[in-house]
């Protein structure tokens, strides 16, 4: 049955990219004869200013919006659009297939945050980390009443990368504080809880249970 495609309707890239796409040539064909629930996901898809995209149907067709096509770089943009997941993510389908899987099964949704999914970008290998989620798109036209999968994520690259920074120099602090000969201690809050000592400490204070316990208590 023939539809509206209003839910295309749009001026960012991407809905005039999917305007213009010759959908014969890929499994999803005919927009026009698209099921209620992918019209539906596609329209909200469109409408956000948050990364998401739909993997559709049986072979995973992709769908994804303009913010989405900001991330995946040159190397899938805009040429993974209606492709088959497989192809378009075969360098890290043993990740996401996986969770395609299990959303497509029934088994309900994925969570994953600041998650290390490398991917080509830019014309690299990139170590990138996400922080996303794989939702079932209910049909009830599908077998086991899911037909798709929405797909919310953003980048965490960078709040990774500064926090992994702050933990390497924070430990090279303490491996220096370490070596030192004289006695350290760090005491943090109202109560003078102990953070941190040293070997030194511990030497001239005896072998005792220090962190997170206050001055007073541990008699130091």
């Amino acid at each position: 049955m023939k539809t509206s495609l209003d839910f295309l309707s749009g001026d960012g890239e991407m809905a005039r990219l999917m305007r213009a796409q010759d959908w014969s040539l890929t499994p999803l064909d005919d927009p026009s004869t698209w099921p209620h629930a992918l019209r539906t996901a596609v329209r909200l898809i469109l409408s956000s200013g948050h990364p998401m995209s739909i993997f559709w149907g049986a072979r995973s067709a992709c769908l994804y919006n303009d913010a989405c096509g900001q991330l995946i770089g040159r190397e899938r943009h805009p040429s993974s659009l209606g492709r088959p997941a497989r192809e378009a993510w075969g360098e890290i389908w043993d990740i996401v297939g996986r969770q395609i899987d299990q959303v497509m099964s029934g088994g309900g949704s994925t969570w994953q945050e600041n998650a290390l999914v490398p991917i080509t970008r830019n014309g690299k290998l990139e170590n990138v980390y996400w922080t996303y989620s794989y939702s079932p798109i209910e049909d009830d036209t599908a077998p086991n009443g899911v037909s798709g999968v929405l797909v919310i994520c953003v980048e965490t690259t960078d709040t990774v990368v500064a926090a992994n920074k702050r933990a390497a120099e924070q430990e090279r602090l303490l491996r220096l504080l370490n070596q030192m000969p004289g006695f350290v201690a760090v005491l943090g809050g109202p109560q003078h809880k102990f953070e941190y000592v040293n070997n030194s400490y511990r030497a001239i204070s005896g072998p005792r249970d220090f962190l997170g316990r206050s001055r007073g208590i541990s008699g130091a």
